[in-house]
């Protein structure tokens, strides 16, 4: 089976921003992709000039700003 995943992603998940990382597949050191306001919108903008949903493995600190934005990413496939 083809491994589909290409980038990791890293959120860094506050009430009022997200940080953003990601590094590709491999020994690359990852990289600062930027900073968002917390908003979903603003936030899938950014992961879709990264790469497609079944291109990015994205994972976060877990807290209670990121739990919501979990289950709406999950929503969102």
């Amino acid at each position: 089976m083809k491994e589909r995943t290409k980038f990791h992603v890293g959120l860094d998940v506050h009430k009022d921003s997200i940080s953003v990382a990601a590094a590709e597949l491999g020994r690359a050191p990852a990289r600062l992709i930027g900073k968002v306001t917390h908003d979903l919108n603003k936030l899938l903008k950014v992961l879709t000039k990264i790469g497609t949903a079944e291109q990015l493995h994205i994972v976060y600190e877990a807290g209670p700003t990121g739990f919501g934005l979990q289950r709406a990413l999950k929503e969102r496939g």
